[in-house]
C-alpha cells in the first residue's frame, strides 16, 4: 500500500488505518521528521512500514521512490495519493508560481505516480488507486482558482483511468473531502468564527477529521469495494449536497 502525504493529515490517517488492518504500508512524504513519527507509531503497534522522503513535484524522484517502495515491500496492491497543497488567493492575487506549484503538487504528481505504480498493480493481478480530490472540485468558492482547477483535473483524470485500467483489474476511485481538520487548514481552524461558519454550512453540523477520510480509503482499497470503480465519494458531512441559504 503506497501512500503519499503520509506524514500528516489524511495521508497519515490512511497509513495508520491500513496498518491496523495488517497491511504493509509504504509511506512517502517530504517531511522526514513526520515520517519518523509515523514509523514509530506503526511499529510500536506491531505494524510494518517503509518510509521515504520525496517531493512529489519531482517526477524523477517519484518514479525512483515508487520503484524502491515496490522492491522493499514486495510489490504494490494500492496507491493512495493524499499529498496536496492549497493556495488561498483570488484570481488577481494568484501568481504564476502559485499556479504552477499547485498544479504540480496536486495534479501532475498524480499522473507521475500513476504511471510509476500501475505496472506494479497490474503485475500483482490488480489493485486499487484512490485519489484525494476535494469538495472544491464540485463547488464554486471564492479564493481558490488554482486549488479548484487542480482538484477538478484530478477528479477527471481518476474517472478516465478507471475506464482505461478496468481490464487490468485496477480500480480507480476518488474521495472529495469537505472541511477537514488537517495541517493544511490549521490557520482557518484557529479562528472560532471561521469554524462556526464552516459548521453552520455543513448539514451534519461538524467539520471532518482525517480519520473520517481514512475509513473511506480503507474501504476503497479493500475487498468490500471490488465492484467500485470510477466513483467519487464525498466525505464532507453533506456540504456539496446543500443548496440554498437555509
Amino acid at each position: 500500500m503506497l501512500v503519499t502525504g503520509a506524514a500528516s493529515g489524511i495521508g497519515r490517517a490512511a497509513c495508520l488505518r491500513l496498518a491496523r488492518d495488517g497491511r504493509t504500508v509504504a509511506a512517502l512524504d517530504r517531511d522526514g521528521d513526520g515520517l519518523a513519527r509515523l514509523r514509530d507509531e506503526i511499529e510500536s503497534d506491531g505494524g510494518r512500514v517503509y518510509t521515504r522522503e520525496v517531493d512529489v513535484m519531482d517526477a524523477t524522484a517519484v518514479r525512483e521512490a515508487v520503484e524502491d517502495a515496490a522492491r522493499s515491500v514486495g510489490g504494490l496492491r494500492a496507491l493512495v495519493h493524499a499529498a496536496g497543497v492549497i493556495v488561498r488567493r483570488d484570481l488577481a492575487s494568484t501568481t504564476g508560481d502559485d499556479w504552477t506549484r499547485t498544479l504540480a503538487t496536486n495534479l501532475s504528481s498524480a499522473f507521475h505516480l500513476a504511471q510509476a505504480a500501475v505496472p506494479h498493480l497490474v503485475a500483482a493481478g490488480g489493485g486499487a488507486i484512490v485519489m484525494i480530490t476535494s469538495a472544491a472540485a464540485h463547488r464554486g468558492d471564492v479564493g481558490y482558482p488554482a486549488y479548484a482547477a487542480s482538484k477538478g483535473g484530478l477528479l477527471a483524470m481518476s474517472r478516465s483511468l478507471a475506464v482505461e485500467l478496468a481490464p487490468h483489474r485496477v480500480r480507480v476511485n476518488s474521495i472529495s473531502p469537505g472541511v477537514i481538520g488537517t495541517a493544511i487548514n490549521r490557520d482557518a481552524f484557529a479562528d472560532p468564527d471561521t469554524v462556526g461558519r464552516f459548521t453552520s454550512a455543513i448539514p451534519l453540523g461538524r467539520t471532518g477529521t482525517p480519520d473520517d477520510v481514512g475509513e473511506v480509503i480503507a474501504f476503497l482499497v479493500g475487498p468490500g469495494a471490488e465492484y467500485v470503480t470510477g466513483a467519487d465519494l464525498a466525505v464532507d458531512g453533506g456540504l456539496t449536497s446543500r443548496v440554498g441559504l437555509s
